[in-house]
């Protein structure tokens, strides 16, 4: 089976506040845009396979990937296994949702394969606890998302715009989530 996961960028940002355990409660308004990663995917006999075009994403257990296929097939007893292989173009520590697409992708890929009939509310439920962005992934369309304090994904009542054009621009400076929260920190107690 061949699958796109869409990166996503973020229209809004609001940084709410700090919680004690120092992850950030933030409110945003996200968009799908059209460039994507393409994954394969396949029944094996067991275990969990994955093979990428680039060294910088982990092929193991740390992998979202992996994370959602093995937390699928101990759920709903799935007694055999998948091999993935994914084209990433998404790039990487970029904000722009390239590991929690792909995750949400084998949610989408894994419930179609296996018959699981998993909702798209059971799968954010189950997506929600692998990563954050994964609820907004798995309903790919223009939605307000509440995030760390809870995870709620309201879809926007809106026609996207088909002449919109975003210039993208990728430094190659990688950035993860908690460094650009952990520089907010001095902003947020002073202000």
């Amino acid at each position: 089976m061949k699958i796109r996961a869409y990166a996503k960028i973020n229209l809004a940002l609001d940084v709410v506040s700090e919680r004690e355990d120092g992850y950030h409660e933030l409110n945003m308004i996200m968009a799908p845009i059209v460039l994507h990663d393409l994954i394969l995917i396949d029944p094996i006999e067991k275990g969990i396979e994955i093979t990428t075009n680039t060294y910088r994403v982990p092929t193991d257990e740390r992998n979202i990937m992996y994370k959602v296929a093995d937390a699928l097939i101990k759920k709903f007893d799935i007694q055999s296994g998948v091999r993935i292989h994914c084209y990433k173009h998404i790039p990487s520590q970029a904000g722009m949702g390239g590991g929690s697409a792909d995750g949400a992708a084998i949610f989408r890929a894994m419930n179609s394969l296996f018959h699981l009939r998993m909702s798209y509310q059971d799968m954010c439920e189950m997506g929600k606890e692998i990563g954050a962005d994964i609820p907004f992934c798995v309903w790919n369309r223009i939605a307000f998302f509440i995030r760390w304090m809870y995870i709620s994904v309201l879809p926007l009542d809106v026609t996207p715009c088909s002449k919109t054009t975003f210039f993208l621009l990728n430094c190659f400076c990688m950035l993860s989530s908690a460094a650009c929260c952990a520089g907010l920190r001095g902003c947020m107690r002073s202000g």
